[in-house]
């Protein structure tokens, strides 16, 4: 019989793959629609166990305790979670959209010979599949600590309460109100105000341990910042540059110098298009990570042979 512990087991797992990769990484992108398969599975589970079975007799026997004649099959995913829908209404059409978006580039990435991952961009549906983690979880009377990291399930919970809010049609207004105020402004304090106001970093790190980054504005295409906490990091990640880490940060405000916009809280920010969340990479010091001695490795001797030195020796 198909457990969903063992099936929300391998989700957690998973998970734990995907972060401790880069984000946005093919690694990442696969780790992630496991993790959205294996809960699903263990949810339909979680309810009653013929849920997940193919329709063939030896898995619906299998489903429910009898030894099959054959192997027992699983029902295909995306049938697995039309199930799922029917018995959770509440997942919304953008949570249904983002489900359905990761399956088939998942299916069409190890099904045929389309390097799907590549051109998928993870973060534009990641909101949405967060909440909807949280909202099965919740439903089936699962731990979402146990399916997530506990930072991550903190985070998942957020975007979750941003997006049950749905400010889209307050921050367009708000978006279009400032956008007609500052268009209506002279081109030449438009240009003042875009030389005097555009931030002269790219990112930065505050004393307060908040981070900060640019962002396009959405009211005036100028530069803003858009700034947050840190929540979580990544493992230790290798590229060609050397050895770093991810901070992941989830965004509370983005502020516009040029034209005074201000987008306030998460829910906000999703609403207005804004990253759920951005990454600071912070290098880590190969010989300080590795506890390398580097005297080990200097010929003290060899060096003062080719540079012909010579000791002075007083006399006494």
């Amino acid at each position: 019989m198909w457990s969903s512990e063992s099936y929300f087991a391998k989700a957690n797992d998973y998970w734990l793959r995907g972060t401790s990769q880069e984000r946005g990484s093919n690694n990442h992108k696969l780790a992630v629609s496991l993790c959205i398969e294996f809960t699903i599975r263990g949810a339909l589970c979680t309810i009653n166990p013929a849920l997940n079975a193919a329709s063939d007799e030896d898995s619906l026997l299998f489903a429910v305790g009898v030894t099959p004649n054959r192997p027992p099959k699983s029902v295909d995913l995306i049938t697995a979670f039309m199930r799922l829908h029917r018995l959770i209404p509440e997942i919304t059409e953008d949570e249904a959209k983002a489900v359905k978006a990761l399956v088939d580039v998942r299916n069409r990435e190890l099904h045929s010979d389309e390097a799907a991952f590549e051109g998928m961009e993870l973060d534009t549906i990641t909101p949405a599949l967060l909440s909807f983690l949280v909202r099965v979880v919740d439903k089936t009377g699962n731990d979402l600590e146990q399916l997530l990291s506990s930072s991550d399930a903190v985070q998942a919970r957020e975007t979750h309460a941003a997006m049950a809010k749905d400010r889209s049609r307050g921050v367009r207004d708000l978006i279009r109100v400032q956008k007609e105020r500052f268009h209506r402004t002279p081109e030449a304090e438009k240009t003042k105000k875009r030389d005097e106001n555009t931030p002269s970093y790219i990112s930065a790190t505050m004393t307060t341990g908040h981070h900060l980054r640019v962002h396009k504005c959405p009211s005036c295409a100028g530069l803003g910042s858009l700034g947050g906490a840190p929540v979580g990091r990544s493992s230790m990640l290798l590229d060609d540059d050397g050895i770093y880490q991810e901070t992941r940060i989830v965004p509370s405000l983005f502020s516009c110098k040029i034209c005074d916009l201000e987008i306030k809280g998460l829910d906000e920010l999703i609403a207005a298009k804004m990253p759920h969340e951005f990454v600071s990479r912070d290098e880590v010091d190969a010989v300080e990570h590795f506890g390398i001695d580097v005297m080990e490795y200097v010929d003290t001797e060899q060096i003062a042979r080719e540079y012909h030195y010579e000791p002075e020796y007083m006399d006494e």
